[in-house]
């Protein structure tokens, strides 16, 4: 997967914006796959499911290079404008949630850069009936994995083409391979807390969702945007810790560890990885008491 992701992270290293310094966090790696014949046949038969997840892959790293560096965008937003983009992403696109998150040296993953600070990050539930399940990881959960990541791939470039129809310099990121941590962007961005397990948990799916970004010019989104308090979710986790003991790898630390840049970690991405040979991993999702509750719910009741 990896050979596919790359084109797009060369692409937005290319242009003159923001780039990682030392103390930046190295990015993490995908791991082979290996499928058996049986896998194959399922792949090939569901290709309509997994097919936009490579056809906007491939067409992120062409649009990113379609960007003028040298020409003048607008950087303010009018309330009009606003309500015709979050229209666009809710309503006609169809995600989830969004919202509005921005970036420094220190947060961009090392050797990479980015072309601007502000980031529009976008959110789509996947369906947690493919995680609660006896048997994890199966074919079936990837393939949403897939599916979703499509969605998700192919929703930052059309909204990259409308912000750039109104003025506004724009870049996609595609759900497959950030050249930032997507879980800290959803964070930052108010549309959830991070579990224990490292996921971004939302109020529409807990930890079932994937996101994608756009480099944006704008810089007053955050003038329009509603915040919402997520605070009591980590005190949740903190008490549960359901994942840290499911966990077949021992990947997710019982208490989070700070490295010596300052940066938080939750778990493990090596021993993580490690899990993700064939189908992916997924038990820590089918673990978490908001794939199976919810986030309301859980909410309800820890908060009275």
């Amino acid at each position: 997967m990896e050979f596919m992701t790359k084109p797009q992270q060369k692409a937005l290293n290319k242009f003159k914006g923001i780039k990682s310094n030392d103390n930046a966090k190295e990015k993490g790696f995908f791991p082979k796959r290996h499928f058996t014949s049986k896998d194959i046949l399922k792949l090939i038969k569901n290709r309509k499911r997994i097919s936009p997840t490579i056809k906007s892959l491939i067409k992120t790293s062409s649009i990113i290079k379609n960007h003028s560096s040298s020409k003048e965008y607008k950087t303010k937003i009018s309330k009009e404008e606003f309500y015709k983009l979050d229209n666009y992403i809710q309503n006609i696109l169809q995600m989830n949630s969004w919202g509005v998150a921005s970036f420094t040296e220190k947060e961009i993953f090392k050797g990479n850069a980015i072309p601007y600070k502000n980031v529009i990050v976008l959110s789509k539930r996947m369906k947690n009936d493919h995680f609660i399940v006896e048997e994890l990881p199966n074919i079936d959960c990837m393939l949403e994995v897939m599916e979703v990541y499509g969605d998700t791939g192919t929703a930052c470039l059309k909204v990259t083409s409308l912000l750039r129809s109104m003025g506004f310099g724009a870049l996609p990121n595609h759900s497959l391979g950030g050249n930032v941590d997507y879980t800290k962007a959803g964070y930052k961005a108010n549309l959830g807390f991070i579990g224990k397990h490292g996921l971004l948990i939302t109020p529409h799916s807990g930890p079932c969702n994937r996101l994608s970004i756009i480099y944006t010019s704008i810089e007053n989104l955050n003038d329009f945007m509603h915040t919402e308090d997520h605070s009591w979710g980590n005190s949740f986790c903190n008490k549960c810790k359901k994942c840290v003991a499911t966990c077949p790898y021992n990947a997710i630390y019982e208490d989070n560890k700070i490295d010596k840049n300052g940066h938080i970690e939750c778990i493990s991405n090596q021993i993580c990885n490690s899990g993700f040979t064939k189908y992916g991993c997924a038990i820590c999702i089918a673990a978490c008491p908001f794939t199976k509750l919810g986030y309301s719910n859980i909410k309800s009741k820890v908060i009275k």
